[in-house]
């Protein structure tokens, strides 16, 4: 079998011509110049330099690493160790070699290599009256990440490897030793390079730290049996369709290593030689955008199992298309690998195709901001709330949780609390569960209240909030512009607030109809109702509610604010609707006559004085009203 070793992303060429050059002087000058080359190069060269000497297998080079291995310590003293056993596997004299000192002990990997990921420690051992454990701990990723975190720790005085081991896998964010798997060292050095190589396939930064553990990079491990180091990490409880998604979860990663090692031994020979399938695999779908992708259907025949799946993609042009393949699974020894994988068809998907992931509604808060530098500091940070975009006038956020699992099938949108466009003057928050946009809401607005107005809530399709992104502008523009024929009705929220007498009555009527709901704090309630076919708009209508203490504020959306009080059935004084906030008249709507205006502002006023709804910037402040009404003057 054909020998695999990865090498680093460096000058190769550069670096041969030098080699070339040294081995042609005299053996004392050969070693006296390789010595000030290695001086001369940059840190993060020097290991590589080594192996590449090493490549040479020219004995006169031997003195030199003998020079190496006494004048230096840490990664160069191995990898000069690591070529005198290639160049003098019979030790030459004056050759004490550090592998006395230092000793591969245990590697353990997490048992989630399927998902895409997996954490990776080796832990070595060294000197004998004064015993130190060292481990070197890993965060692996096998998409464009590659080789996400490192970091090296001792443990010194442990004379027990086993309490040491112990220890090195008790660090933060590792998880309990149970749910590790042991493996050799070479399968360790295995799994770390097909990390590394992700790296260099989409030209990623791997990290910091690689002269640490580059080593572990030169090791050969073409003779390693993949099954067998594959075996560990599956799971006997996996299905067919389970295995399918992790295949296809593997195509959407590039995950092009665990493609290869979850074929069978036959398809494995088909694909040819496993490196050179790993850097060549897939080259137009590296420059797609995964949008989802599912296994759909199930068959048995004669032993195999044929499944059917899809994978819907955006592509450079833009495209939204629908990829279908077939799949073949054959058992062997219980474990599950796919025989056969091939392409069925392709099919373009018009944006309002219902099989098309970005074809979906929002609910979305527009607020104006007053700082765009306290939101924006806010923001970067959350850990968890990641910049996605940046453009002309803004930036794209998004609050993430973890992937669904890779037994599961992929949807872009899985994993995704809330999303967040913030531009000059505008804050967009939308998410596609009304209650998680009700937490993202209640997270950013601590502290930052003062900053915040909300203008409108909607429930549109995401495509509309898209579009404040390409044109570059704000989203009542967008949607004046897009909902000319007066329908802007249909994805604004119809809204009021009032005053109820009986708190606890209109709390328990709610929460009949109530498909979901949230307690804010002892008194103030979210509840989300999802209601049947609206006469007035022949679309779903959706209600939310804030109910704090004896102020309630309603949104209705794709429903009226008349049909719904109807509902509700109970006694309600103080009502302001917020069409009447909008100073517009016409022919029909008569202007807000002056004792009504102020009738508005004293309720305003008891609601910021009484209820959290308006500390927490759900109603508009009472001056802001004043001045839109035109009762008082805006004064620069």
């Amino acid at each position: 079998m054909t020998q695999t070793r990865i090498c680093l992303q460096l000058p190769q060429d550069f670096l041969h011509e030098i080699i070339q050059r040294l081995i042609k002087l005299k053996p004392n000058d050969a070693m006296g110049a390789c010595l000030k080359a290695l001086g001369e190069l940059r840190e993060e060269y020097r290991s590589l330099f080594l192996s590449e000497l090493s490549q040479t297998r020219d004995r006169r080079l031997v003195p030199f690493f003998m020079e190496v291995v006494r004048q230096c310590e840490g990664p160069l003293k191995d990898c000069a160790e690591y070529a005198l056993m290639r160049l003098a596997p019979e030790r030459p004299a004056g050759w004490e070699t550090a592998s006395q000192e230092r000793r591969f002990l245990k590697a353990f990997a997490s048992r989630d290599r399927f998902e895409g990921k997996c954490t990776l420690t080796v832990v070595w051992t060294s000197g004998e009256t004064k015993p130190v454990i060292e481990a070197q701990h890993f965060l692996l990723s096998f998409n464009h990440a590659g080789i996400k975190d490192y970091y090296c720790k001792k443990y010194p005085g442990y004379r027990s490897y086993g309490k040491g081991i112990r220890l090195s896998l008790s660090m933060p964010g590792s998880e309990s030793p149970h749910d590790f798997q042991e493996l050799t060292l070479l399968e360790a050095a295995a799994l770390l390079q097909d990390a590394y190589g992700q790296n260099i396939r989409f030209n990623s930064q791997p990290a910091s730290g690689i002269n640490d553990y580059g080593t572990l990079l030169q090791f050969e491990t073409g003779n390693l049996i993949r099954q067998e180091l594959m075996n560990k990490f599956y799971s006997p409880h996996l299905t067919a369709r389970m295995v399918g998604n992790i295949y296809l979860r593997g195509l959407k990663n590039m995950d092009a290593a665990l493609l290869y090692d979850l074929s069978s031994q036959e398809r494995q020979a088909a694909l040819g030689e496993r490196s050179q399938f790993i850097f060549n695999y897939g080259e137009e779908l590296k420059n797609y955008t995964f949008l989802r992708t599912q296994v759909t259907g199930l068959e048995k025949e004669q032993g195999k199992i044929l499944l059917s799946a899809y994978v819907i993609v955006n592509t450079p042009q833009d495209e939204i298309v629908k990829i279908s393949y077939d799949l073949t699974l054959v058992k062997v020894k219980n474990y599950y690998y796919v025989d056969k994988f091939s392409e069925i068809g392709r099919q373009e998907l018009a944006y309002s195709d219902s099989d098309n992931p970005l074809n979906y509604r929002v609910f979305c808060s527009a607020y104006h901001i007053s700082s765009v530098k306290k939101i924006q500091d806010w923001l970067e940070s959350q850990k968890d709330i990641l910049l996605t975009g940046e453009f002309e006038s803004g930036y794209c956020y998004k609050w993430l949780t973890g992937e669904r699992s890779a037994v599961n099938s992929y949807d872009i949108t899985d994993g995704i609390v809330g999303e967040f466009i913030l531009r000059e003057r505008e804050l967009l928050i939308y998410a596609k569960n009304p209650v998680e946009l009700v937490q993202v809401e209640g997270r950013i607005k601590t502290g930052l209240t003062p900053h915040l107005t909300l203008q409108d809530k909607y429930y549109l399709p995401v495509q509309d909030v898209y579009r404040t992104v390409v044109y570059h502008t704000c989203l009542n523009r967008v949607l004046l512009e897009n909902y000319s024929d007066g329908s802007l009705r249909k994805v604004r929220a119809n809204w009021a607030v009032f005053y109820v007498e009986d708190y606890k009555k209109c709390l328990y009527q709610l929460q009949q109809r109530t498909i979901n709901r949230l307690q804010l704090d002892n008194h103030t309630w979210y509840l989300w109702i999802k209601d049947k076919i609206s006469p007035a708009t022949l679309m779903t209508k959706q209600v939310e509610y804030y109910l704090a203490k004896h102020w309630v504020k309603v949104n209705v959306f794709n429903g009226t604010l008349e049909e719904e009080l109807r509902e509700l059935d109970i006694p309600v004084t103080e009502i302001i609707y917020g069409n009447e906030l909008e100073n517009y008249y016409d022919l029909f709507t008569p202007p807000v006559s002056e004792e009504r205006k102020w009738e508005i502002y004293k309720g305003l006023h008891r609601i910021h004085k009484e209820s959290i709804i308006g500390r927490m910037g759900f109603i508009p402040r009472p001056r802001e009203i004043a001045q839109k009404l035109g009762s008082v003057k805006r004064t620069n």
